[in-house]
């Protein structure tokens, strides 16, 4: 049956392993040199140590069956490095690594195992790529060595699974030759310890613990002649360092002298920078920077003002005092630093005065009728110069809504009594403001005028009756002519009603009849009648008409004749339209009225 198969190790694993040592050489040789560049090192003569690693084995049969293997372990063990010449050390170890041994018997597939002890003891030589003041020390070694392998007693073995298994009389433990070869690297830790890495080869004769070399009866355990035991070991160890050599004491040698100082720099100044003209209040900050002058030492400034040193000018700002001080400034500065200075180009800087502005205001036109459209208001505003700015115009006074005057706004006027012409004057104020809040103000005067009405007044009749009563007399006598006598320009408009039951052929002219009559009483010029101008009447007659409304009239301090009392309910409607139009008013819209029939009325006489 085919047996297991396991990796194989031979001499040409050491000298791959060896081909890798000028590689690390150069890696660490150069790092050596970029940390220790040209300054000597201390190094020792003799160092002790101890390792830790994994240590795998393998077996060589010569042919493709694996009849006897060692299983990898842990391996430990110590070391003794004599540093004895700059590139070339000797060096002794001890090994000692527990290994498990397994056999396949003869005829069987499986195997049977046992414990195995291995030591080993060899004499090195290094070679290391470093001196041995290096901080990192790759390096090559290789010498011989002498292998116990000790196996456990026949007791122990494990037996194999597939079973038939014959177990041998004995084991013995073999010694042999061996040779040792490897590469590693050694890290400077301290001044007293090494830290190394170590990647070892081991090639020695076969370890046959006195089986025979051929199978001698079924499922016996036994070892071919033909095989080699190998094996490769990576171990991690300190070692510490003794019989320490200092390194050579450094000589420093004496700085030169230093230079002399180079001569400072001359002061430079820059323009002076935020000038502009301005107005009379207005702040101007002005700026300016310098540099150079001796190492460390400070620049002061001094800002100059037509010639002279300007308080509080000592930084790289300068507000320059505009308030109550206009006219041209002619402006520098000047910088120091230790016995050097340097000053500014000058500038020019205008401040003008701040001046109110000034308005003029006319209203057009300046008489207008109440209730006529908004009249708008214009003020002419000026700025006396630049720093005025923008001007702001606002109107003031009664009426005034904005930039207009409204006529009908305007109070102070008595609604309730048109029968003659109503006067105000209102006084109207514009006001400019500039953008330094001065101001200016202009005054103008508008006169609205109230327009007289025409008024209306009922009189009433008794039922049936066109007489004139006494009460309506009193009217017409002591209130109605007197204003016409004050306005000539004013006229009467007398409109005359008769009730509905006011019916039949006798009483189908009332509504006349009322009119001459009240006529009569205002013009007859006799008795107690008026002598008013008949041209300045006029009259209608609108029958039982009541389109408009009537206007009921009492007067109970009158005393009345029998019979010519209009107190009753119906009263309202026997009635005669009396209107008083004073001049310059508006007549009423009323149709059909005609001049008053001057004839009929003065035929009527002064009614009693």
């Amino acid at each position: 049956m085919q047996l297991r198969q396991f990796e194989r190790f031979r001499w040409r694993s050491g000298l791959a392993l060896l081909a890798l040592a000028p590689t690390l050489a150069i890696s660490a040789f150069g790092q050596t040199n970029v940390a220790q560049g040209v300054t000597e090192r201390g190094y020792s003569l003799l160092d002790v140590g101890d390792f830790v690693g994994y240590q795998w084995y393998q077996i060589y049969q010569g042919t493709s069956n694996s009849i006897k293997k060692l299983d990898p372990g842990i391996a430990s063990g110590a070391r003794v490095t004599e540093n004895i010449w700059r590139y070339v050390s000797l060096e002794q170890t001890f090994t000692f690594s527990n290994n498990q041994a397994e056999f396949l018997p003869s005829g069987d597939i499986s195997y049977a195992k046992v414990a195995e002890r291995n030591y080993t003891l060899a004499m090195l030589g290094v070679f290391n790529l470093t001196p041995r003041d290096a901080k990192y020390r790759p390096y090559l070694f290789a010498g011989p060595g002498y292998v116990f392998y000790e196996p456990s007693s026949v007791s122990h073995i494990i037996e194999p699974s597939g079973g038939g298994y014959v177990a041998p009389g004995s084991f013995g433990s073999t010694k042999t030759g061996a040779f040792i070869y490897g590469v590693g690297l050694k890290y400077e830790w301290t001044r007293r310890a090494d830290v190394r890495v170590d990647l070892t080869g081991k090639i020695s004769h076969r370890a046959w613990f006195d089986l025979p070399t051929t199978a001698q009866t079924p499922f016996g355990l036994y070892v071919p002649p033909h095989s080699n035991e190998s094996s490769l070991m990576v171990s991690v160890g300190v070692d510490f360092r003794f019989k320490y050599h200092e390194p050579p004491a450094q000589v420093v040698a004496a700085p030169p002298p230093p230079p002399p100082p180079p001569p400072p720099p001359p002061v430079r100044i820059q323009a002076i920078a935020g000038a502009h003209d301005v107005c009379a209040g207005d702040t101007l900050a002005l700026t300016a920077s310098a540099n150079g002058g001796a190492p460390g030492s400070t620049i002061s400034y001094q800002w100059m003002v037509n010639g002279q040193a300007a308080p509080g000018g000592t930084g790289t700002t300068y507000n320059l005092p505009t308030a109550g001080a206009p006219g041209m400034k002619t402006i520098t500065v000047q910088a120091t630093a230790g016995n050097l200075n340097a000053t500014s180009s000058p500038v020019t800087v205008t401040v003008s005065p701040l001046l109110p502005p000034t308005i003029t205001f006319s209203v057009n036109p300046s008489t207008v009728v109440f209730g006529a459209p908004a009249i708008p208001l214009s003020a002419n505003a000026n700025a006396p110069n630049q720093c005025n700015g923008r001007l702001t115009v606002i109107y003031q006074g009664e009426g005034v809504t904005g930039s207009s005057f409204n006529p009908g706004a305007v109070g102070g006027f008595d609604q309730t009594n048109r029968i003659k012409a109503q006067t105000r004057t209102v006084p109207l104020v514009a006001r400019v403001t500039d953008q330094h809040n001065q101001t200016a103000n202009a005054n103008a005067n508008v006169t609205v005028t109230l327009t007289p009405a025409a008024s209306r007044r009922d009189i009433v009749f008794a039922n049936r009756s066109a007489r004139v009563n006494n009460a309506a007399k009193r009217y017409l006598l002591e209130e109605l002519t007197p204003r016409l006598r004050d306005d000539p320009n004013s006229s009467v408009i007398l409109i005359g009603h008769r009730d509905m039951s006011e019916n039949g052929r006798a009483f189908a002219k009332l509504d006349t009849e009322r009119v001459l009559n009240t006529a009569a009483v205002l013009s007859a010029g006799k008795g107690v009648c008026a002598s008013l101008d008949l041209s300045r009447v006029q009259v209608s007659e609108a029958g039982t008409d009541q389109t408009s409304t009537p206007m009921p009239f009492g007067d109970a301090s009158v005393k009345e004749r029998t019979g010519q009392a209009a107190t009753d309910q119906r009263a309202q409607f026997r009635r005669v339209e009396v209107w008083f139009v004073p001049g310059g008013a508006d007549k009423p819209a009323l149709s059909g009225l005609e001049a008053a029939p001057v004839k009929a009325i003065q035929a009527k006489g002064c009614p009693r």
